[in-house]
């Protein structure tokens, strides 16, 4: 059988073919990698800085800015994220109030009158905006962008100015930063001389609400991160957070968040827009990298994840048509224009080419077992160039690596045993092959909708609690509430009790991610072993992956759904919430810590005091 399958002109056509695919998609990969093997101490922030030495600096004013369009659930997590900048200010309070302020901006009325009611004590200044119904921009400005417009209009006319060096740190409602990081970015500004910079986002929040299928699709994030590193270092702008990012007042004031339309179709991805906008207007010396880290959610289930990956896409396309036909953009050098083109391009055909590779693997991987595994059980040359197969061997430790990394950030500050991280980080790997496929199906879809000429784009907001998600999925029905009655701030991870994992869901993950490991870099690497080495060490250890890989996929099927299951959504407590912490107490033996207002405040005994660097 295996000769009949090795000499189908199909099977030797697919094989080529997908070769070519996959390389395409290795090189971008390299890039990544790059970035992170030989720059890794410029990526994150490390030193930690003390309020104590903050107040011997020229901190510069630092307004917090949360955008959000109001829609259930958001109201959750930005009390989850003020309430940090809360804490922080608690260090020092009459020294934090001199230069740090927050700014919420929301579409609806009533989630401003009850935010700012619910932080009404606090130590720093908060504003809370409502976009008035009837506002437009001169250009016709629609969705987050507009919100954001409005308060550029406010600071232009001398809203809330301050009197000195002025950063807007821009939010998302899910973002928060914690303390220790957000005093390590506040000496960076006081020191930079960069108008525009950004930092890492790790996704740990609600991480265990989530499917796996959507924590998995977020494992592939954070290695993208190392390459916004070099990017913003560079000034070369093909990618720009709008989360986690920061903008000198001045520069935001006089660029401003007026991007328009393309023909009358709201553009969905306005950070993308401001940041080619500043790149044209000011060049590539404003761009710079804080390293601070934001931690953020990942969308609850896989149609939140496909919606928020297909709005990406098409925002850049929508931006790329819009931008590349400017005047400006035509004075800069050819050479430059090709690279933010072409390069632009690249990555987008690699998003979306990730579908058909990650199908054409799953169906010819097997077909290719199968005609090279008698080969390598008997240690014969099977005939393939060892070059090839080392580079297979190579871009499988690129993309399962990605996962491994993206995985062991995400559950850095999710408030995970070591136990519980382990076996997370090994169903992302188990999931990786089918996750891929399917998160690039977003990228694909976009770019042909846009290939067949289809310009129209709905604006949907990710949901920020499980609730919203299961609303916006058509799970439950949405019963309009009093805010005051229905909203209780998101938990922070270290806010709960650490989670753990069963060890037989553990074992089954790390073994079955063992095999996934065996298949895409172990066989690439001893058929490529084979043009060089003759003995029973490598046909023994092929041999092994073909017994090892069926047995742990049986084990982790069984232990699967008893052991592993996405939590379900659970109200966490009333507004007062005394009888419910008052459970907690007893059942996790949690001990009340800052608990004036009675918001959530519960710590597990003894974890406020572990490293959570």
């Amino acid at each position: 059988m295996s000769i009949i399958i090795a000499h189908n002109p199909v099977f030797q056509a697919g094989g080529w073919i997908l070769t070519v695919l996959i390389s395409f998609i290795g090189i971008r990969m390299l890039f990544y990698w790059a970035s992170f093997t030989l720059h890794p101490g410029r990526y994150r922030a490390r030193k930690p800085v003390s309020t104590d030495e903050l107040r011997r600096m020229m901190v510069p004013f630092v307004k917090v800015q949360i955008t959000t369009k109001g829609s259930p659930g958001s109201s959750e997590v930005i009390l989850r994220s003020l309430r940090q900048l809360q804490e922080l200010a608690t260090e020092d309070p009459d020294f934090y109030a001199e230069f740090l302020s927050a700014e919420v901006v929301t579409e609806n009325r009533e989630q401003a009158d009850f935010i700012r009611d619910a932080f009404a004590d606090s130590h720093i200044k908060l504003d809370c905006v409502a976009t008035p119904r009837m506002y437009r921009t001169l250009k016709g400005t629609e969705l987050k962008a507009k919100q954001m417009h409005y308060l550029v209009e406010l600071r232009r006319s001398g809203w809330n100015m301050k009197p000195g060096k002025t950063f807007i740190v821009h939010w998302d409602e899910d973002t928060l930063m914690m303390p220790d990081e957000f005093r390590k970015m506040v000496a960076h500004l006081a020191t930079t001389d960069k108008s525009i910079l950004t930092g890492p986002i790790y996704y740990p929040l609600e991480y265990g609400v989530a499917s796996r299928l959507a924590r998995a699709t977020e494992a592939s994030r954070p290695i993208t991160c190392f390459e916004c590193r070099r990017v913003m270092e560079t000034g070369e702008i093909l990618h720009i957070h709008g989360s986690n990012l920061v903008v000198e007042e001045e520069l935001e004031n006089r660029i401003g968040w007026d991007i328009g339309n393309l023909n009358g179709v709201p553009f969905v991805a306005e950070d993308y827009m401001f940041g080619m906008d500043a790149f044209i207007r000011e060049g590539s010396d404003v761009f710079g990298w804080h390293g601070c880290v934001a931690l953020e959610q990942p969308p609850f289930s896989f149609p939140s994840v496909d919606r928020q990956r297909y709005r990406w896409v098409f925002g850049v396309l929508q931006g790329m048509s819009a931008d590349t036909h400017l005047a400006d953009f035509a004075k800069l050098s050819w050479r430059l224009r090709m690279k933010i083109i072409w390069g632009t391009r690249y990555r987008i055909a690699t998003y979306a080419l990730g579908t058909i590779v990650g199908a054409l693997s799953l169906l010819y991987i097997p077909l290719a077992l199968i005609v090279s595994f008698p080969d390598v059980i008997h240690g014969r040359p099977t005939g393939i160039p060892w070059e090839l197969t080392a580079w297979f061997a190579l871009i499988g430790i690129m993309w399962l690596g990605s996962s491994v990394v993206g995985a062991w950030t995400n559950t850095l500050h999710a408030g995970y045993t070591s136990l519980k991280r382990l076996g997370e980080i090994a169903i992302a790997v188990c999931i990786a092959p089918v996750a891929g496929m399917m998160e690039n199906m977003a990228a694909l879809k976009a770019v042909a909708h846009w290939v067949r000429g289809k310009r129209e784009v709905v604006w949907h907001t990710t949901p920020s609690t499980k609730a919203a998600d299961d609303m916006v999925n058509g799970k439950v029905q949405h019963t309009p509430v009093p805010l005051s009655q229905s909203v209780s701030e998101a938990l922070a991870p270290w806010r709960r009790k650490l989670e753990n994992m069963h060890w037989l869901p553990a074992a089954a993950a790390l073994t079955t991610a063992a095999a996934i490991v065996s298949v895409y870099i172990g066989y690439p690497f001893i058929v490529a072993a084979q043009s060089f080495t003759h003995g029973l060490s490598v046909p023994l250890f092929a041999a092994a992956i073909g017994i090892l890989l069926p047995l742990a996929i049986i084990v982790f099927v069984i232990t699967w759904t008893a052991q592993s299951s996405t939590v379900p959504y659970v109200p966490r407590h009333t507004r007062n919430g005394m009888d419910e912490l008052e459970a907690m107490l007893n059942a996790n033996r949690l001990t009340p810590v800052l608990d004036e207002d009675n918001t959530d405040v519960m710590l597990p005994i003894g974890y406020y005091e572990r490293d959570r660097s």
